[in-house]
Formats: C-alpha cells, structure tokens, sequence
C-alpha cells in the first residue's frame, strides 16, 4: 500500500487504476464472471471517468475519491457501460486513449482545433530541476516570472508538446481504409477561413523544430505536414450557415413527405385488405399524451395539483395562481411606448422593463455622496 501511495503523488489517476487492476489481477478475475464482459465495461468506464475529471482544474487521487462518493451519495447514475465488440457492426465513439491497439475501417477524428493545455500557475515542478516558483513582491503585489521558472516552464512545455504529438499520433493510425479530420477554424477581421488554411504550409519536406514549437492547434500541424509531404488529400470548408441550411432542408423534406403520405391516406379507402395504407394511417392510442415532458419537478406537480383544485374557486387560490394582470403605464409613459411602437413596429414594452430601466438610469445619476442626502429619504 506505501507504494501506491507513493505512486499515488504525481501519477495520473487513471494509470493508478490501471496498474492496481493489472497488479492484483482484479481485471481477469472481473473477466471471468458470468457477467464479465459488462462489469469489465464498467472498470473501463471508471478509467474514461478518470481521465475525464483530470482534464479538470481538480487534481489528486483523494479528490477523485470524493467526487466518486458524492456521485453515489446524490444518487447521481453515470449509465451502464457499452459492451460494443471490436468487430460489432457499429458506430464507436470513444476516446483517444481508449483506441490505443485498435483498428477500424472508417475513423473521425473530431475537435482538432484544440491546442495543448497550458497551466499558468505560480509553480511548476518538473523531475530533473525540481520546483520553480514565481516572485511576487510583498509590498506591491505584483507578480514576475523568474529565469528559472521559465526554465522549468519550457522543459514542462516541450514534454507536453511531445506528448501532444503522440496522442494524435495514436488517433491518425487508427483508420484501415479512411480518415476523416474535423475542425472548427474562426475567421478573423483579416483572413477568411480559406486563407488561413492556405497559410499552413510547410517549407521543406518534414516540418522544421520551430513551425512545431509554434503551431497553436493540430489541425495546423496536421495541415502543415500533409503539405510538406506533398501528399494528395481531399479538403473541405463547410460554413456554419450551410449546416443550418442542411437542417432546414431536412424539416422540409420530412414536412412533405408527411403531407405526401396524408394525402395518400385521404385518397385511398381504408379497407383491412390494403396493408400499405393501413401500416402509414396507423396512430398510437394515447398520442396526446406525447405532449408531456419526460420529467417534472416536485414543484410543477404541485402547482399543478394546486391550479387544478382551485381552477372553479380563483379567489381563495394562491397567489401564483392567479394570472398576473399588465399593470397600468402612466400616460406620459404610454405616449412614448405608442410613439415607439408605431416607429418601430415593434410590441408594447413591458411596465416591469420601464420600471427597471427608469430605477437602473436613477441609481447611475443620483449623487449618493450629497449633503442632504438622509433628509431626502
């Protein structure tokens, strides 16, 4: 146990995990249960868990821990882990670390606008130099970087960086047959998306140290080595607008295909010989109460249940109850709002808006600091 508490210092949680499973032979014991394939499942899924509450701002072993227990003390279900098999005939999403040793004839790599993570903390500890802290003046505040937490800074830097270039080395010699890479590229005020990705060159046939110590995402390291190598490969810019297009023609193409099949119903007689029409006229008994969300909160029932009880007898209901009436708008107020309404065609303003806005314009003008300022309250 001393050794895995020792471990337990600055190792990653989820290969802490993975060793204790490996180590004890819990993993092939899970393994040979009736229900291995699932409870194996579920181990994995508390490894992907993880890593996911390490790429937090939390840190540590026992803050995992407690994380865990208030999962199970509110209740809270994290879902039955999938047991989808290697070969199954499936769509897999899963993690870059989960796909390590894996192969699949069609794979997406998604989200690869993302850069590596930088800490800016006030320390850094790195094996070989030790802990680096930054200066902060006692009489000032102020804080400043010294030479040897950049030092330390850059050392920490590269080893991400090389990290960096491994995972997605792991995610791009996944495919057998196909890759596909998505990102998510912003335009600035002074280059379209089109020219920034014209802009990912690469100068010579391998990428130099200094264009991999610059690149900021790796879907810009991916672009820059594909066009050092000079290989052939298909790319695409999809505008946001398109997508939304995209969806609109599906409503649409959904809407008239539903008309289409309606139209058919009305025109052919419903008879129990024609199958077609009665399999596309069928309705479910109680398809009204699809309107009905999936879940209610406490409060909602009773409101409900109240709103329900006193729906003949609204004097004596709560006061939530009642319907709110629109309060009344001063003449001086209700020319304005008129005057706005017909100029902009925009709907009546709120007596609530008015309110506020006249209160918000009060409390910025009102000089506070004045003289008489109890005898005016």
């Amino acid at each position: 146990m001393d050794r895995y508490r020792n471990l337990a210092i600055d190792t990653p949680i989820h290969e802490i995990i993975e060793l204790l499973l490996d180590e004890t032979g819990y993993g092939l014991f899970v393994r040979a249960l009736p229900l291995g394939k699932m409870a194996y499942a579920n181990l994995e899924k508390l490894v992907d868990e993880a890593v996911a509450f390490e790429s937090t701002s939390f840190k540590g072993l026992s803050r995992f821990v407690d994380y865990i227990e208030g999962l199970r003390t509110y209740d809270e279900d994290l879902g039955i882990a999938k047991t989808v098999g290697e070969n199954d005939d499936a769509v897999r999403i899963m993690t870059i670390h989960k796909s390590k040793g894996l192969e699949f004839p069609v794979v997406f790599v998604s989200g690869c606008a993302r850069g590596s993570k930088e800490d800016t903390g006030i320390f850094c500890y790195e094996d070989s130099l030790g802990l680096a802290l930054n200066y902060k003046n006692p009489s000032t505040r102020i804080s400043c970087k010294t030479p040897f937490y950049s030092i330390v800074k850059n050392r920490l830097k590269a080893s991400e960086k090389g990290e960096f270039f491994r995972k997605y080395y792991v995610a791009l010699t996944r495919p057998v047959d196909k890759l596909i890479i998505t990102a998510s590229i912003k335009p600035t005020k002074d280059k379209s998306v089109a020219d920034i990705i014209d802009g990912y060159s690469g100068a010579s046939h391998v990428l130099d140290y200094l264009t991999k110590e610059r690149g900021q995402t790796a879907i810009e390291l991916i672009i820059r080595g594909l066009n050092a190598s000079g290989v052939d490969f298909h790319k695409r810019i999809v505008d946001c607008g398109q997508l939304f297009v995209d969806q609109v023609e599906k409503a649409i193409l959904r809407e008239d295909s539903k008309k289409a099949i309606n139209q058919f119903i009305e025109q052919v007689d419903i008879v129990e010989d024609n199958h077609i029409v009665n399999t596309l006229s069928f309705s479910y008994a109680k398809e009204s109460e699809s309107k009905y969300k999936s879940k209610y909160s406490v409060s909602e029932i009773k409101h409900q249940a109240i709103e329900d009880a006193f729906e003949m007898n609204l004097d004596s209901a709560p006061a939530f109850v009642h319907k709110e009436d629109s309060a009344y708008i001063p003449a001086f107020m209700r020319a304005s709002v008129e005057a706005d309404d017909s100029k902009d065609n925009k709907l009546n303003v709120p007596a609530g808006a008015l309110y506020g806005t006249a209160m918000h314009r009060f409390m910025e003008c009102f000089d506070f600091a004045r003289e008489d300022f109890f005898g005016l309250i």
